[in-house]
């Protein structure tokens, strides 16, 4: 199997079954590095179009009332990466008193590793990737428009099945 996969624009693509890239982002408890995690919990990364966007603020919203139910019964951390500041991501959490980490990746780097840079140049990806104890990508959804980004039910289904 090849390290990526590419999507049809050429842009390579994290694929399920592969190792997730590891990476190291301020949070809003912190710093959060994947590969910390790894052998302890699985992880839920959700990737916001941006902080700004009602509809991934919503999903955040919908995250974090799925945290204790789902995630954390099934030792699923979640992440909600966003491409601002650290001061944007503190202001999201506090707004919505968020129980898990929110990061900043202002030059987006993480994104690229994850393939959700902007299709054609403009327009941000957002999506949702679930990565299991040993590292492994088990769940990918990307999505130009953020009301595709996070199934609810594909991704309980997910976490159910780790």
């Amino acid at each position: 199997m090849s390290k990526t996969m590419k999507d049809i624009l050429g842009q390579e693509m994290v694929a399920e079954g592969q190792f997730a890239p590891d990476f190291t982002l301020p949070t809003t408890q912190g710093h959060f590095t994947l590969s910390e995690l790894q052998g302890k919990k699985a992880v839920l990364l959700y990737f916001m179009r941006e902080f700004s966007c009602a509809i991934c603020r919503q999903t955040t919203v919908q995250l974090g009332r799925l945290y204790h139910e789902t995630f954390t019964t099934n030792e699923v951390e979640v992440v909600v990466i966003g491409g601002g500041s650290p001061a944007e991501a503190e202001k999201l959490a506090a707004i919505y008193k968020l129980p898990f980490a929110v990061a900043a990746d202002p030059n987006r780097e993480v994104y690229s590793r994850y393939g959700l840079d902007k299709a054609a140049g403009i327009i941000q990806r957002s999506g949702s990737i679930l990565v299991d104890k040993a590292g492994r990508v088990r769940y990918v959804q990307r999505a130009i428009l953020p009301t595709g980004s996070l199934s609810k039910s594909e991704v309980v289904e997910a976490v159910k099945a780790l």
